[in-house]
């Protein structure tokens, strides 16, 4: 899947495109909305995901001048927008998908792969949502990167089928407009996050959550680079004993 991130602030351009990247999307960042449009006029791409507000007009504007553009009719557009950000523009300019500013870039891709089903990814280990039966006993070890839905899994399974691969990396979680995060080292949980909460307390809202919303979507990226080396050490249970208390 190709992607056209439109963002004016470079830092976080980056950081959002390497972390899409991981998932095995091809970016391409353009810094405002004019060379956006310059861009797709000489480089189609599946996906324009842009910021609400950009330097030289609003991300609704933008996906308002590509829907007038014949040429461009199989173009998704996702929005990633504050709370603040959102009104009834948003609403008639043709958007596919708004995305709350808070979600992590992992989540968002989990959502982003729906638009565009058939589109292929430049690493065949990512499954796109809807296409992955990752059932416990009938798996051996899920794939390296991998995004599905929580229609096809529970968490918990989930967690356990990463543990007992021994895998290292993020799973990131999207229940409805709540996100959160569990870190695995060597198939050990050792971190967690949901909304304000850390560690085993954010593991146990997470299982809770997750239960109660029955649907969702998640992402795993694999640890590649020892990005999780910043990542902090607040849980110290093993798998089983954490899926018990919860």
């Amino acid at each position: 899947m190709r992607i056209l991130l439109v963002d004016g602030d470079a830092a976080r351009a980056e950081a959002m495109a390497e972390t899409l990247t991981a998932t095995g999307a091809d970016v391409t960042v353009a810094a405002s909305g004019s060379f956006a449009l310059t861009m797709l006029e000489w480089d189609p791409h599946d996906v324009v995901l842009s910021r609400a507000h950009l330097s030289d007009m609003q991300g609704h504007e933008l996906c308002a001048i590509l829907r007038d553009d014949p040429g461009l009719k199989t173009l998704r557009f996702a929005l990633i927008a504050r709370p603040d950000e959102m009104d009834a523009s948003i609403e008639s300019a043709g958007i596919d998908l708004v995305l709350p500013a808070s979600m992590a870039p992992g989540m968002m891709m989990g959502r982003i792969a729906r638009l565009v089903p058939e589109a292929s990814t430049p690493s065949e280990d990512l499954l796109e949502p809807g296409r992955i039966e990752l059932v416990v006993p009938e798996v051996e070890a899920p794939p390296e990167s991998f995004a599905g839905s929580l229609d096809t899994i529970d968490v918990d399974e989930l967690i356990r089928a990463i543990a007992e691969a021994g895998r290292t990396g993020h799973l990131l979680v999207a229940l409805g407009s709540m996100g959160g995060s569990v870190a695995f080292e060597a198939g050990r949980v050792v971190h967690a996050e949901l909304g304000d909460e850390t560690g085993r307390a954010a593991f146990r809202s997470l299982i809770a959550a997750a239960q109660r919303e029955h649907s969702g979507e998640f992402c795993f990226v694999v640890d590649t680079d020892g990005a999780l080396r910043g990542t902090p050490r607040t849980v110290h249970n093993a798998v089983d004993e954490l899926l018990r208390g919860s």
